[in-house]
């Protein structure tokens, strides 16, 4: 596993996260994680955008879903204590 980058967003104090990680089966992500303000966190990828509400679910918003994919973010952001920052 990969270790994530983080930076601060310029407006409005809100804090993003950069996570690149390989789940094990041959895949690699690259994702962007913030606050997201209609509540969760907005993750996105090259391909798709997803909203995570912790220990709950990851909803699809936009681009191409596939349950490999939906699969592989919901559990490596599982694992972290706060997706948008490593604070």
């Amino acid at each position: 596993m990969l270790r994530p980058y983080t930076m601060r967003q310029n407006t409005g104090g809100r804090r993003m996260s950069y996570y690149e990680f390989q789940p094990g089966d041959g895949t690699r992500y690259c994702i962007h994680c913030m606050d997201d303000v209609h509540g969760g966190v907005l993750v996105v990828t090259h391909y798709s955008t997803w909203r995570y509400y912790a220990g709950d679910y990851l909803k699809f918003l936009h681009g191409s879903e596939n349950e490999w994919t939906r699969k592989a973010i919901f559990d490596y952001l599982e694992q972290l204590d706060n997706p948008c920052t490593t604070e």
